[in-house]
């Protein structure tokens, strides 16, 4: 989809966290660029909204055609 993921660590406190600790692959806190994550300042680039929700329809309907 034209976008560049990077790994990182996810809060301490995560879904995402919890299931890799029990060996099971996960996707968390993807999505746009965002600064100022809870502040008072908190926004997000709104333009990117159309990629990332494409990413996830992707990766659902794949999840929905799996075995």
């Amino acid at each position: 989809m034209g976008l560049a993921a990077k790994a990182k660590t996810a809060g301490p406190s995560n879904i995402g966290n919890l299931l890799a600790g029990e060996g099971i692959p996960a996707t968390a806190g993807f999505g746009v660029p965002y600064e100022g994550l809870h502040g008072i300042d908190e926004r997000a680039r709104l333009a990117e909204f159309p990629q990332v929700y494409a990413v996830y329809q992707r990766a659902l309907l794949g999840l929905l055609q799996a075995d």
